[in-house]
């Protein structure tokens, strides 16, 4: 499957395919200057995925304030 048929269909940015191609997580194959993802591919993303290996500490304002609710755009 192209990379470009995947990126919409998961519905993400093309930018996030291209950190997670340069993290290792995502694996493509480049015929003729086109990136493509087999089916073994795909499914070792979403093993992985589930597994957690790609999970992060929480970063910016859930950091900050935990997991309370934040308000964005101050009182109402």
């Amino acid at each position: 499957m192209a990379l470009d048929k995947w990126i919409a269909e998961v519905g993400i940015n093309p930018s996030t395919a291209w950190q997670w191609r340069k993290r290792g997580w995502l694996s493509t194959v480049n015929i003729a200057g086109r990136h493509y993802l087999t089916a073994t591919q795909r499914a070792e993303f979403v093993r992985r995925a589930e597994a957690g290996e790609f999970a992060q500490a929480p970063g910016g304002a859930l950091a900050k304030h935990g997991n309370r609710a934040v308000a964005l755009h101050g009182p109402n």
